[in-house]
């Protein structure tokens, strides 16, 4: 248990950088909003980016599956709550997007990967 959670937080950290380096400002990382977390929480331009970290030794397809329809929902509820809880004015657009690292260490980031 505690390797796997040590290893989530390498690839989080892994994945803040990547992110970072393309433009985005990450602005939490582990955040709880209610009985939910958020594993990184970035600013792109004018839109509030919810970032889910997933790595799978199987490849980017089997991460983005890995994905139950019990955490869409809990995902979909944090952006609800961030939005309530931090005041965002309804204009400010919320994403969820998808980074996925394969056993490679191949970082693939998919732009609103939930909102679909």
């Amino acid at each position: 248990m505690l390797a796997s959670l040590l290893r989530g937080h390498r690839h989080e950290r892994r994945a803040a950088r990547w992110l970072r380096r393309r433009g985005l400002k990450i602005l939490a990382r582990n955040l709880r909003l209610g009985p939910d977390e958020i594993d990184l929480l970035a600013r792109e331009g004018d839109v509030a980016v919810i970032v889910e970290v997933r790595q799978r030794t199987a490849g980017h397809a089997a991460a983005d599956l890995s994905i139950s329809a019990g955490k869409i929902h809990r995902l979909r509820r944090a952006a609800g709550r961030l939005r309530r809880d931090h005041r965002l004015d309804r204009a400010v657009a919320i994403r969820i997007d998808l980074v996925t690292i394969d056993g490679a260490g191949c970082i693939v980031h998919v732009r609103g990967a939930l909102d679909r």
